[in-house]
C-alpha cells in the first residue's frame, strides 16, 4: 500500500512541480511519514492525549497559586451563610471546576460557593450536573433540597431530599476519603473523619424531616392553587408546630461533607 502511495506522489505531484530529484526524494520521505502517523490512529491519538495531559499539568500549577492556605471558611459557612465567601476561595475553586469539567466534587463545591454568592441558580445548575456526575453522592442531594426549599419549590424539594435518602453512607465517604479534592480540604480544615461521618449521620436525620415539612408545604400550596392531590397530602402528615418549623429551619445552609 505504501509503494502505491508513493508512486502516486512521485508521479501525479512531485513530477509536476519543478523541484530538483534530491528534494524530491526528501519531500516523498517527509510526505510518507505524514501518512504513516495519520493513518497510524492510535499512535496520533496518543500523541493528542499526552498534550492535553501537559495542557492540565500546567494549568493545574496555574490553579494551585490560588489554593488557599485554609478551607476553615467553608466549615464556617455551612453553619454561619452570612459570613460570605471571600474571593480568593471562589476564584479557587471557579478555576477548579472549568479545568475537571467531568468531576462530580468539584462542580459540587462550586455549587457551594455560588450560592454563598447569592447566584441560587447557577448553584442549582452547578450541583445538577454533579449529580448527574455521581448520583450516590449525599450531600449533592441534600443540598439541591435545601436550594429548592429555599425557593419554595417543593415538589422538587421533595424529590432532592427522596434522591438523598436513597443513597449509602458508605459511598459518599468513600468519595469524600477518596477525593483528591475533599482529602485536601480535610487536611487543610481542623476536621477529621469522625467530623465528617458525624455530620453525615446528622445530615440523614434532617433530610427526613425535611422530606416531611417539604411534603406538608407542598399540600399547603396545592390547596391555596386549589389542585388535586393537596387533600391526600396534607392527611398522611401531622402538621409540625410553629416551634419544630422553626427548629428543622434554622440555619439552613448547605454542607461540603
Amino acid at each position: 500500500m505504501l509503494k502505491t502511495i508513493k508512486k502516486f506522489i512521485i508521479n501525479n505531484m512531485l513530477e509536476r512541480c519543478p523541484v530538483p530529484v534530491p528534494l524530491q526524494a526528501f519531500i516523498s520521505i517527509g510526505l510518507l511519514c505524514l501518512l504513516i502517523i495519520a493513518l497510524h490512529k492510535p499512535f496520533f491519538a496518543y500523541m493528542i492525549s499526552e498534550r492535553e495531559k501537559v495542557i492540565v499539568k500546567t494549568k493545574i500549577k496555574e490553579i494551585n497559586l490560588f489554593m488557599p492556605a485554609s478551607f476553615d471558611s467553608l466549615i464556617t459557612l455551612s453553619e454561619k451563610p452570612e459570613s460570605g465567601i471571600n474571593q480568593e476561595m471562589f476564584r479557587y475553586f471557579e478555576l477548579l471546576a472549568q479545568v475537571y469539567n467531568h468531576s462530580a466534587d468539584t462542580h459540587s463545591l462550586f455549587g457551594f460557593c455560588l450560592f454563598h454568592r447569592g447566584k441560587n441558580d447557577k448553584a442549582i445548575a452547578s450541583y445538577k450536573k454533579a449529580a448527574e456526575l455521581n448520583p450516590h453522592f449525599f450531600w449533592t442531594h441534600y443540598n439541591l433540597g435545601i436550594l429548592y426549599f429555599k425557593k419554595e419549590q417543593f415538589n422538587d424539594a421533595v424529590v432532592a431530599f427522596q434522591k438523598a435518602l436513597a443513597t449509602r453512607p458508605k459511598h459518599t465517604l468513600q468519595t469524600i476519603f477518596h477525593s483528591k479534592v475533599y482529602r485536601q480540604i480535610i487536611q487543610k480544615t481542623k476536621n477529621n473523619s469522625n467530623d465528617v461521618e458525624a455530620r453525615l449521620t446528622t445530615g440523614y436525620l434532617n433530610s427526613r424531616k425535611l422530606l416531611m415539612l417539604s411534603y406538608y408545604y407542598l399540600g399547603l400550596k396545592l390547596k391555596s392553587l386549589g389542585q388535586d392531590g393537596a387533600t391526600g397530602i396534607l392527611q398522611q402528615i401531622n402538621p409540625p408546630s410553629p416551634e419544630q418549623t422553626k427548629l428543622i429551619t434554622k440555619n439552613l445552609g448547605l454542607y461540603i461533607f
